[in-house]
């Protein structure tokens, strides 16, 4: 899914798990994180040296989507 205000407003997760990722359609790697009590923290996943890497942008509220969307680590580029 495209990761938009409107629709990361709308993101729950579920009663059973304690956290929920969510990517978006139109960066790869740029995610948002829901916790079972409602934070909602912008993650960027990438790979480097044959090494999964996932850095903590920042939280919703904090970022704007655009913002955080703009804001790929520095060690990714």
């Amino acid at each position: 899914m495209k990761l938009t205000k409107s629709g990361i407003d709308l993101l729950t997760c579920p009663p059973e798990k304690r956290d929920v990722m969510f990517s978006d359609d139109e960066v790869k790697g740029f995610a948002v994180r829901v916790t079972s009590k409602g934070s909602k923290v912008f993650l960027f996943n990438y790979s480097k040296n044959g090494r999964s890497k996932r850095v903590k942008l920042g939280a919703y509220g904090d970022l704007t989507v655009a913002q955080a969307r703009m804001r790929p680590p520095a060690e990714y580029a």
